[in-house]
């Protein structure tokens, strides 16, 4: 199998969004390998759990990155429209039950993405080195992170 299980903040949003980008497809009628949505929400589910149990947000400022963390507030938006997808189109999904225990696991932190949003809007948080020397790439992120379905096509 593949190992898709990542603690990396982006790395997981990143998940979140290719999950719902393949939900998509499968809602449309496109045939894909039997149990990846399933592989890849139970990663990421995994992956949430990790990052979350390292306590992150807990650390200074200079230790960390807006952009990364950013991705996964993005990507956290992201299972609201695929437990859409399993509820509207329940035949087109095989392990419907696997993918929402894995979607109910990423559920249970969606306030994370408030969190790391507010903590990136505070203007204090964006005034030291890290941020200016990541500028372009944490504007767009945090704007995305402001009206993330314009990303996700929802």
């Amino acid at each position: 199998g593949r190992e898709w299980i990542t603690d990396d903040p982006l790395g997981i949003g990143g998940l979140l969004c290719d999950s719902l980008r393949l939900a998509r497809l499968m809602a449309a009628g496109t045939e894909v390998q039997g149990g990846l949505l399933e592989e890849m929400l139970s990663s990421a589910a995994e992956g949430v759990h990790r990052y979350v149990r390292l306590n992150p947000t807990i650390q200074p400022v200079e230790y960390r990155l807006a952009f990364r963390e950013l991705g996964l507030a993005i990507g956290l938006h992201a299972p609201v429209f695929i437990e859409k997808y399993l509820r509207d189109l329940p035949k087109r999904f095989g392990a419907a039950d696997v993918a929402a225990v894995a979607l109910k696991r990423i559920s249970a932190h969606r306030d994370l993405a408030t969190d790391i949003i507010d903590f990136w809007l505070a203007a204090e948080n964006r005034s030291g080195a890290g941020w200016a020397s990541h500028l372009d790439i944490n504007m767009v992120m945090l704007a995305t992170s402001l009206l993330p379905q314009g990303f996700l096509g929802e």
